[in-house]
């Protein structure tokens, strides 16, 4: 998943596309990632998820310099 953009859409918007372009649920080598926060309100903040969700999905994260990115974030948020 190097090059996989990850990202986040609503279950509505998950639900059109696979409608319309019928993805593949679970390839060895996919080139997108797209989640469906539990929480709605998530994605109605803006164009970009607010720090400590970002924070949160990063420190589950296999990579361990993710992780570790994640926990810093969460840290400098804390700090605040």
């Amino acid at each position: 998943m190097d090059n996989a953009l990850d990202g986040y859409v609503s279950s509505k918007a998950l639900a059109q596309i696979e409608k319309k372009l019928k993805p593949a649920k679970s390839p060895d080598n996919p080139n997108i990632v797209l989640r469906v926060p539990s929480q709605p309100w998530v994605l109605s903040q803006g164009p970009v998820a607010p720090p400590a969700v970002v924070a949160a999905d990063l420190l589950a994260h296999p990579d361990g310099r993710v992780a570790r990115a994640g926990r810093k974030l969460l840290q400098s948020i804390a700090r605040r």
